[in-house]
């Protein structure tokens, strides 16, 4: 145990030894009680009230007083409040038979609240008893005169059992308990917000603050969840924090944060939130709710589709490569055919970033695929068209589209990463504003490329120049505060963008080049952090937060960013479907050697300036696996884009001399 002895009214969680176990292996550089802790310095008392005890079959009793751990202290104590079975009573419509007395709660609270400065938990506990039943969970009544449960709770009336001889009789009354249950469920939101109700009433809106919040999502917890604020000086809107720079939306690191912000205590630097603050959104609440409503649908519509999306993507590649094979021995229309096609999987990639435009959410998966085929297809058609006297024309013309899009979306705010299936979603979490990872793959893939031809196709000074004018301008794009916000993306667009300058520029690129290369990336990071600490605490990024880090807790706090994105990328490694990517170039290589030993040598000799793309691609997918925390996603994405590249160029110089020369000449 902690060591630590309770006072007379502490509450103890005797569960906090394992939760700080749990949280080493984490490597989130959190502290458990860390809220607790600072509250504790500041002489704020901290008490909480919750009760979800049930029983099931009868036989197994349930405790659940987890709330406690929302304001233990490091040594898992809190100041007061109730735990005990005592705030329960017997309510047979109630999942369980069992629901909060409110009559007691409120008894509880109004002398906490009154007595000194302090912060109150109260824990809606009947949902969370509503959410640990379900449906399938078969009803009986028994005998009410059992007697007291654990905790002194008089348990009983009506419990809710489930075991595997009852399977097929459950079955049988699916629809009637679904319906029960569904009741019992309904019945416990209503007494939740009638105790909300109360609760607000003991509180003074011109000198106290209420947060509400629906810390996790019932069953599969991939819904979006609710918090709301309270307080003097807080207008009616939406909120927003620092770690999402997006309207409408916080996270659960949040929290906490937010309660000291309130109390004016001090964040301690080991809490990775920001506090919240009040946005203006629609203005309306119908508005504003409905707008929250639609992004959480929209979510769940990603969420769903992503899977499917990504496999077909990733097995096109190979697919590709067997077109090709068979349209080379083809007359030319077939080969502009397969060209179209090929290049048509590269503007899907775009077309799934413009689909944010649209509600595709409401009109379901079979009218966002047969939008998105169609829009690929007629776009690669009328870039070939257009573009198609050109050698590279029509490569040029479609990574020309994605980087547009890429980059016209970021200026403008990412909405079109947002809720998109290679974007990001709030329900992942794992980034609300800036550039995503799989865009920036796409960026310094297509992007390196993109460079290059331009450069073939106005091998001029200002041919040149225009394309280092680009290379600074992915990782700005990528990597500013106020624009992509990617500090991973960052150090690897720097030094690949260094390298593929160096090469079209004619430099000589030595091993030091590239180590060059990283320290300027490292430098120019460190700039942008430096500028994003100079905006309001509200605006700042994650690098501007890192660098606070570092300067509050040393190098460590650096050293657990790069430990948790490495263990992320080898658990992404094991379990993406990107993984195949790898397989699938080992096969190309093998193709080429054996059966298609004229096809690099073609590209090589017609588009000389493709060196310079793939010495930068080379420093971008390793460095691109290891700082991002996408893992093999990120080079897997990098690697479909060189391959759809590559087959794209060698359908258009696949044919005899004659053709090659007159291709050349156009160009």
């Amino acid at each position: 145990m902690t060591g630590a002895v309770p006072e007379n009214g502490d509450i103890a969680n005797f569960g906090v030894v394992a939760l700080k176990q749990a949280n080493a292996s984490l490597h989130f550089g959190a502290e458990v009680g860390a809220l607790g802790d600072a509250l504790k310095d500041a002489d704020i008392g901290r008490f909480v009230i919750a009760n979800g005890d049930h029983e099931i079959g009868g036989d197994r009793f349930v405790y659940r007083r987890e709330a406690t751990t929302a304001l233990i202290d490091s040594d898992g104590l809190v100041d007061g409040g109730r735990v005990d079975g005592g705030l329960l009573l017997v309510d047979p419509l109630a999942p369980f038979g069992v629901r909060l007395d409110q009559e007691e709660v409120i008894d509880t609270v109004t002398p906490l609240w009154a007595s000194r400065r302090g912060v109150v938990l109260v824990e809606g506990s009947d949902l969370l008893r509503s959410a640990d039943a379900s449906p399938e969970v078969s009803w009986e009544s028994v005998d009410t005169t059992r007697g007291k449960g654990a905790g002194g709770a008089t348990l009983g009336a009506t419990t809710l059992r489930w075991t595997a001889a009852d399977q097929t009789a459950a079955a049988q009354t699916a629809p009637q308990e679904a319906a029960r249950w569904e009741a019992a469920r309904t019945e416990a939101v209503e007494h939740t917000d009638e105790l909300l109700g109360a609760l607000l009433e003991l509180v003074d809106p011109e000198t106290d603050a209420v947060v509400l919040v629906a810390p996790s999502a019932p069953g599969d917890g991939t819904h979006l969840t609710t918090v709301a604020v309270r307080a003097p000086g807080v207008d009616a809107g939406l909120l927003s924090s620092g770690t999402t720079r997006r309207d409408g939306f916080v996270q659960t690191v949040d929290i906490a944060p937010t309660v000291l912000s309130l109390l004016e205590v001090d964040v301690p630097s080991s809490m990775e939130g920001t506090p919240m603050r009040r946005t203006d959104g629609p203005d309306s609440a119908s508005r504003r709710v409905d707008m929250l409503i639609d992004a959480g649908d929209a979510a769940l519509f990603r969420d769903g589709i992503v899977g499917g999306v990504t496999t077909l993507f990733v097995l096109v590649q190979p697919m590709l490569w067997v077109l090709a094979a068979w349209a080379g021995r083809r007359s030319p229309s077939v080969r502009n055919r397969a060209e179209t096609v090929t290049l048509a999987a590269l503007v899907f990639l775009s077309m799934t970033f413009l689909a944010g435009l649209l509600p595709f959410f409401r009109w379901g998966q079979l009218a966002w695929w047969l939008s998105l085929l169609a829009a690929s297809g007629v776009g690669a058609f009328t870039i070939w068209r257009l573009t198609r006297r050109r050698l590279v024309g029509p490569l040029l013309g479609v990574l020309g589209l994605l980087i547009a899009v890429l980059s016209v979306d970021i200026v403008t705010g990412g909405r079109l990463q947002f809720n998109t299936v290679f974007g990001y979603t709030p329900t992942v979490a794992g980034r609300f504003n800036g550039m995503g990872n799989l865009a920036f793959a796409m960026l310094a893939a297509g992007g390196i490329i993109l460079a290059c031809l331009l450069v073939h196709r106005w091998p001029t000074g200002a041919g040149r120049r225009a394309a280092v004018a680009l290379l600074v301008w992915y990782v700005v794009l990528d990597a500013a505060p106020m624009l992509g916000a990617d500090v991973g993306g960052g150090l690897t667009l720097i030094p690949a963008g260094a390298v593929t300058a160096a090469y079209l520029t004619g430099w000589t690129v030595r091993p030091r080049t590239v180590i060059l290369g990283g320290l300027v990336g490292l430098g120019v990071l460190v700039l942008f952090g430096l500028l994003d600490l100079t905006r309001p605490a509200a605006q700042q990024t994650h690098l501007g937060r890192l660098l606070s880090d570092i300067g509050a807790n040393g190098f460590g706090a650096f050293e657990t960013v790069v430990v948790r994105k490495l263990q992320a990328n080898m658990s992404a490694f094991r379990s993406s479907v990107w993984t195949l990517t790898l397989p699938m170039v080992f096969a190309a290589v093998m193709f080429l050697r054996r059966r298609a030993p004229s096809w690099v040598p073609s590209v090589r000799d017609a588009i000389p300036e493709l060196r310079s793309a793939w010495a930068g691609l080379l420093v971008a997918l390793p460095l691109g696996f290891v700082l991002n925390d996408s893992g093999i996603a990120v080079p897997g994405m990098m690697l479909a884009i060189i391959n759809l590249s590559f087959l794209a160029l060698i359908l258009r110089l696949d044919g005899d001399a004659e053709d090659l020369a007159r291709r050349e000449d156009l160009a």
